[in-house]
């Protein structure tokens, strides 16, 4: 009897204390930088919403650059679509009736539709060009797109070099979108 009145007297205490943990992380950041060649020769930001002619060899001046915006360095890469919009107002894919003159060799393709920035981008730097002009097939232009619109859509994303692989094509957790 007494076994069995100690065993109905066993209790179960449970206590529970505050635990302060801090876990900090560091931001990434990139934004495009687009720039175009003025008429006096000089580099000049685009502005949001700017018309811009293409010229009668189908030829446009566009500079795309990425600068890391935060306090870590990443490992970056860019995607780069042009869309059509007919004078209906319809909007369709045009990215074959353009090609894009690359920069100096510091990007690789990825063969995933994005372009990879060779090396680590530090922290308030800016990569070199990953183009520097567009080439348009104008007879195409004409024949889809006489009185719409053509516009070039940049998306680029970051992720943390810091612990992760040697090189932006090996790299892991990128984001699916795009700035």
């Amino acid at each position: 009897v007494a076994v069995l009145l100690a065993m109905q007297t066993i209790s179960f205490v449970a206590r529970s204390t505050d635990a302060h943990n801090m876990v900090v992380f560091g931001g990434v950041g990139v934004e495009v930088v687009e720039t175009t060649i003025d008429a006096s020769n000089a580099e000049v930001v685009v502005p949001d919403g700017a018309n811009e002619d293409i010229s009668n060899d189908g030829t446009c001046s566009r500079i795309v650059r990425v600068r890391n915006t935060q306090d870590h360095p990443v490992f970056t890469r860019v995607s780069l679509f042009m869309t059509g919009t007919d004078t209906q107002g319809t909007s369709v894919p045009a990215d074959d009736v353009v090609s894009y003159e690359f920069g100096d060799g510091s990007w690789k393709a990825g063969g995933d539709g994005w372009y990879y920035y060779d090396a680590v981008l530090e922290p308030g730097q800016t990569t070199p060009p990953l183009i520097t002009g567009l080439v348009f097939d104008m007879q195409q232009v004409h024949d889809r797109y006489r009185g719409g619109t053509l516009k070039l859509d940049i998306n680029a994303v970051g992720v943390q070099s810091e612990n992760n692989a040697a090189s932006a094509l090996d790299a892991e957790g990128w984001p699916q979108g795009g700035n």
